[in-house]
C-alpha cells in the first residue's frame, strides 16, 4: 500500500536532492553512517491473518502467515507520479508461508549443458488460501494507514483500491503485486522416492561427495526471513563434513585427523 508522505521521512528525498545523496555518501564513507547506513525498512510486524488486532492472540501458537512492513520508499514495480516536495513510503503486505508451490527442472537441452537455463515456473497464487491471505493483509493495512492518517501524520494513498470487495481486491493485487525474494526449498530435505533432493546430513541423493547448504534445502518454507536458519545451516553442514573427515581418518588409521584436512 503506497502512500505519499513528507518528503523528510522518505528515502526519496536522496533522489531529488543530489547535494544531499553525495553528502550521504561521502558521511557513510568516512564514518559508517547517515542516511545511507539505514536499511530503509525498518519496522516489521508478523501476524495471522484470522486473528489481527485488536483480536491478536498473543499465546497462540500457529505461525505467523502474514508479515507487515513500513519501508520508506515507493514499493512498487510502476513509478507514481511523484508530487513536488512529497516523498513516497509503503506498507508491504508478504505471505509468510504461501501454500502455492513452483518447479525447477531441467530442459532437454540443459540436461547436458550447464550453460542453458532451467524451466521455472514460480506458480505463484496458484492456492486460493494464498488469496485470502492477502486480502485480509491488505485490508488491515489500510486500517494501519488510516489510523496513522487519524494521529494527524501526513500521507495520502497513491493507488486507491476501488472498493473493498474480494474482487477489486484481488484485481489490485494482480496489478501491483511484485514478487519478492528469498526463494527456498527447490532441493528440499525430503527422500527420494518423496521428491527431495538432499538427505537428513545435506548429501545430494544419488551424488557422491556433494552437498547442498543454502536455503534451498528447507523442507518447507520458514514463516520468517531465512537468514539466521541459512547460517545454521552452513554451520551444521561444516559438522557433517568434519564428522565424515573424522570417520574417515579413523578407518584409514590416523589419529590426528585434524591435521590432514583443512575447511575453507
Amino acid at each position: 500500500m503506497n502512500y505519499y508522505v513528507p518528503i523528510r521521512d522518505s528515502a526519496h528525498r536522496l533522489l531529488a536532492n543530489l547535494f544531499l545523496f553525495v553528502f550521504s555518501l561521502i558521511q557513510f564513507i568516512l564514518f559508517g553512517n547517515g542516511l545511507l547506513l539505514s536499511i530503509v525498512t525498518e519496522y516489521f510486524a508478523y501476524l495471522h491473518t484470522r486473528k489481527l488486532p485488536p483480536n491478536h492472540d498473543r499465546t497462540s501458537l500457529a505461525l505467523p502467515d502474514v508479515e507487515l512492513f513500513w519501508t520508506a520508499g515507493y514499493g512498487n514495480s510502476i513509478p507514481p507520479d511523484f508530487v513536488h516536495g512529497k516523498g513516497a513510503a509503503c506498507i508491504m503486505v508478504q505471505c509468510c508461508v504461501p501454500k502455492s508451490t513452483g518447479t525447477v527442472r531441467l530442459s532437454p537441452a540443459g540436461a547436458h549443458d550447464i550453460t542453458v537455463d532451467p524451466l521455472v515456473d514460480p506458480n505463484y497464487l496458484s492456492v486460493s488460501e494464498d488469496w485470502q491471505v492477502y486480502r485480509r493483509g491488505i485490508l488491515f493495512a489500510l486500517e494501519v494507514g488510516k489510523e496513522m492518517a487519524n494521529s494527524g501524520y501526513a500521507l495520502e494513498e497513491i493507488h486507491p483500491l476501488e472498493s473493498t470487495t474480494p474482487e477489486d481486491l484481488d484485481a489490485f493485487i494482480r496489478q501491483y503485486g511484485f514478487t519478492g525474494q528469498h526463494p527456498l526449498s527447490s532441493c528440499r530435505m525430503r527422500p527420494l522416492t518423496e521428491g527431495g533432493v538432499v538427505d537428513q546430513e545435506l548429501k545430494v541423493h544419488g551424488i557422491r561427495g556433494l552437498r547442498i547448504a543454502d536455503g534451498s534445502v528447507f523442507p518447507t518454507i520458514v514463516a520468517s526471513r531465512p537468514q539466521a536458519t541459512v547460517v545454521m545451516v552452513a554451520e551444521k553442514c561444516a559438522d557433517f563434513i568434519r564428522e565424515s573427515w573424522k570417520l574417515d581418518s579413523i578407518r584409514n588409521g590416523h589419529s590426528d585427523w585434524r591435521g590432514k584436512h583443512r575447511l575453507c
